[in-house]
């Protein structure tokens, strides 16, 4: 297998004199005010790890020349401009013939879409929340299909985007109002049933074959109104929000099951984390989204993969082994 002796770091949060002021030495990773900075330190400080060539792109543009002094791409590129731009450096690699963590441009698209990630686990018979796809161009919305109360929310992107306190709205009013915001931003749009109880996520890693290993299922609880976390929770150090791992062995059986079936529909796709919705008054599970996530230390697609976040080092050479398995590649002895 060819082995893989340098490794391109796609990262936008990093100051231009990255790799000089933040070696692997600082341990713990330094802490900054920028959630993102310290998310791209923590990284490249476990590849450097595991690789100790690793250089640093701060844009998918910057691909097209540091990448071919790499063997293999990892990307968290993450801008103020847009929500997700992976599948747009999945495809900077490609042309260019550089293999990259995690999936091919078309993949990273499709899991960026909500409407599409829904269709497809219906496909695989998984359930789902009922939903509408509404977009800028759309003159008139058929709401009969929907279900109040309900939640609006961009089509494409991750992270939470647009998910604040006032996420569930109640009835159409107050759903058409902030649909219009919306579209008028000149976003598309879903709106999707409300399943009352609590959010529950879970990580899925592939083995570069088309065989996977599930996560423990993680309860994510919140203050915000309907108990769904909100972005500003997720990306501002989780106020108001718990995590813990789920003790639930039936309803972990089921996920597994799921997640396992996600993985089959959305191969070649190294790892994900898959959101879902969990109502035990009737226990009930509906299928959210897929994400391409955050491998930071702390973050809820490590902390489902491991209890203690010391491995974190040995989880991101895990990853980028089994990505690179399926490219035929393997990683060289940093020694």
């Amino acid at each position: 297998m060819r082995q893989i002796k340098s490794i391109l770091l796609v990262a936008g949060f990093v100051p231009p004199d990255f790799e000089r002021r933040y070696s692997p030495e600082y341990h713990p990773p330094i802490r900054t005010d920028s959630v993102h900075v310290a998310y791209h330190i923590s990284l490249f400080q476990a590849l450097r790890a595991i690789c100790p060539n690793v250089i640093v792109a701060r844009s998918p543009k910057d691909v097209l020349t540091l990448g071919k002094q790499c063997d293999y791409a990892v990307s968290v590129y993450s801008s103020d401009s847009l929500s997700s731009e992976e599948s747009v450096v999945a495809a900077h690699c490609e042309a260019i013939g550089l293999p990259m963590l995690c999936g091919d441009a078309l993949t990273l698209a499709l899991v960026e879409d909500k409407h599409a990630c829904k269709l497809k686990a219906l496909k695989r018979g998984i359930p789902t929340a009922t939903w509408i796809s509404v977009s800028p161009a759309d003159a008139n919305v058929d709401w009969s299909p929907v279900r109040f109360p309900c939640v609006v929310k961009p089509r494409f992107g991750m992270s939470s985007e647009f998910i604040n306190e006032e996420a569930v709205s109640k009835d159409r009013v107050t759903a058409e109002r902030r649909l219009k915001r919306l579209l008028h931003e000149g976003q598309h749009a879903l709106v999707e049933a409300f399943v009352p109880g609590f959010d529950v996520t879970i990580a899925c890693v592939g083995d570069g074959m088309q065989n996977a290993q599930v996560g423990w299922p993680l309860k994510v609880t919140s203050d915000a109104p309907g108990n769904i976390q909100t972005r500003a929770q997720k990306m501002e150090g989780g106020k108001g929000r718990t995590r813990e791992r789920l003790d639930a062995p039936h309803l972990a059986k089921r996920l597994n099951a799921y997640c396992k079936e996600l993985y089959k529909e959305f191969y070649p796709l190294d790892f994900f984390r898959a959101d879902f919705r969990y109502n035990p008054a009737d226990d009930t599970v509906a299928f959210l989204e897929l994400n391409k996530p955050a491998i930071n230390p702390g973050s809820n697609f490590v902390l489902s993969c491991s209890r203690d976040e010391s491995f974190y080092v040995a989880l991101v050479a895990d990853l980028v082994k089994r990505g690179a398995a399926r490219h035929g590649m393997t990683l060289s002895d940093p020694a």
